[in-house]
């Protein structure tokens, strides 16, 4: 049984949980009200274990000019938050581990239905045959009634009730 529920479970890929460097930055962004470049590249750099290319080519593709804007953003607060683009990235990354998440739930309990009904079909053809060989001595004794009726009228034709139906009455 536990062999089954193995290969049952290895159906699906693994999922992985880390999640990419990318989305990591871009949730410290998130999360944090303002911060500054140097933190940002020292996060992507000692956190998440990237090189300074890396860390500052994300600088500049997502918080100096975020993808869809037409103009260089500048600082002017003292530091810099997290614009829009890296919002709706984190949002949407979350939710399509959630709705992986549901899609592997709901092919589960599909795969559960499936065998629940498989089961539901073999019981029901088991007492489809039970219930057979259980009526067999009733049709016996039905056919062997009919028999004996059918016998009396050959034996009696003058007689109106064969015994089995009644003519006059309808009972």
């Amino acid at each position: 049984m536990q062999n089954l529920l193995r290969k049952i479970k290895g159906l699906w890929p693994k999922s992985e949980n880390a999640e990419p460097w990318q989305i990591k930055a871009a949730r410290y962004c998130v999360e944090h009200d303002t911060f500054g470049e140097s933190e940002l590249v020292q996060y992507i750099m000692t956190e998440l274990k990237q090189d300074n290319v890396s860390a500052v080519r994300f600088l500049q593709e997502n918080i100096h000019f975020p993808p869809g804007s037409t103009h260089s953003r500048t600082n002017v607060t003292g530091g810099w938050y997290a614009p829009m683009e890296l919002v709706s990235m984190v949002t949407d990354y979350d939710e399509l581990k959630e709705a992986r998440k549901n899609a592997k739930n709901a092919w589960f309990m599909s795969l559960v239905a499936i065998v629940l009904t498989a089961f539901g079909l073999y019981v029901q053809i088991q007492d489809a045959e039970i219930n057979e060989v259980a009526s067999r001595t009733e049709r016996i004794n039905q056919m062997s009634s009919i028999n004996n009726a059918v016998q009396f009228c050959k034996l009696n034709p003058e007689s109106i009730d064969s015994g089995l139906y009644g003519v006059r009455s309808g009972q």
